[in-house]
């Protein structure tokens, strides 16, 4: 079922590469990933992973861009098994411009199954995502280097079951709110931090526990194709056992996570 789903998502993204003019930019982008949890070396339950991301994009105008993205990962711990992201073809376009400080874009992203556990486990079969991000430089108070943006964003899982493959309820949509600070801190360097908060309904329309993410990076522009990553996130549930208390947090020993990139461009 899902291979005819991703044969019509690739006849109705295919498109895409028409609308592209000659003057357009073809660019490839890569970022090799080490991640560690923080328990110590000796523990079982402690996490090293790392990472190949590959993205393919296609620069039509100033404001329009096209994309196709997929990770490989790589467990170098515990059963030390290797997979896939589920990688997805994307369109954004910067629609609303109205001064140098603000801009409203917009995103799209047909994604495919490329990872094996969402197939078997998840039963999934597409996802379709949207989403709508505001930045704003506050160079009119004379903080040309600091930039906030809020970002929100909505997905739709397609699946051949109701239920996993473990009896327990799939995710049939979920919507999200970010917002993150970016700081030029000198002309090579920039700190970020962001703060993003999701919810997740079944196919029954109930809602499940809301989920938080937290992180932040300190990145190194060594050349104009290179750069490095230093950052740490951590990530839960929103909400303690009675739904109520607060639980997010922004650094804890057994939950927190720290990572360097090295990111190239072609």
């Amino acid at each position: 079922m899902y291979k005819s789903v991703l044969t019509l998502m690739i006849i109705g993204l295919f498109p895409m590469a028409v609308l592209a003019q000659e003057a357009s930019t073809w660019s490839v982008h890569t970022n090799f990933e080490t991640r560690t949890s923080l328990e110590a070396p000796e523990r079982n339950d402690r996490n090293l992973t790392t990472s190949l991301d590959l993205i393919i994009g296609n620069k039509v105008s100033d404001s329009e861009r096209f994309i196709f993205r997929i990770i490989g990962n790589k467990e170098l711990t515990n059963q030390q098994e290797a997979s896939l992201s589920n990688s997805y073809f994307g369109y954004s376009n910067k629609f609303f411009r109205p001064n140098d400080e603000l801009y409203v874009s917009g995103e799209l992203r047909a994604y495919l199954p490329t990872n094996k556990d969402s197939r078997q486990v998840e039963s999934l079969q597409t996802r379709a995502y949207g989403a709508f991000r505001t930045s704003y430089s506050l160079s009119q108070m004379e903080l040309s280097n600091v930039t906030l943006a809020w970002k929100i964003s909505g997905f739709r899982n397609i699946q051949e079951f109701k239920r996993n493959s473990e009896g327990n309820p799939n995710t049939a949509f979920g919507l999200g709110n970010l917002f993150s600070v970016d700081i030029g801190v000198t002309e090579k360097v920039s700190f970020s931090t962001y703060i993003v908060n999701s919810q997740r309904w079944d196919h029954q329309n109930i809602r499940k526990g809301d989920t938080f993410e937290f992180g932040n990076a300190l990145s190194y522009q060594v050349e104009s194709n290179i750069g490095l990553e230093f950052g740490h996130t951590i990530g839960g549930n929103t909400f303690k056992a009675n739904g109520v208390d607060n639980n997010i947090k922004i650094f804890n020993k057994d939950d927190s996570t720290i990572y360097t990139t090295l990111q190239y461009s072609f």
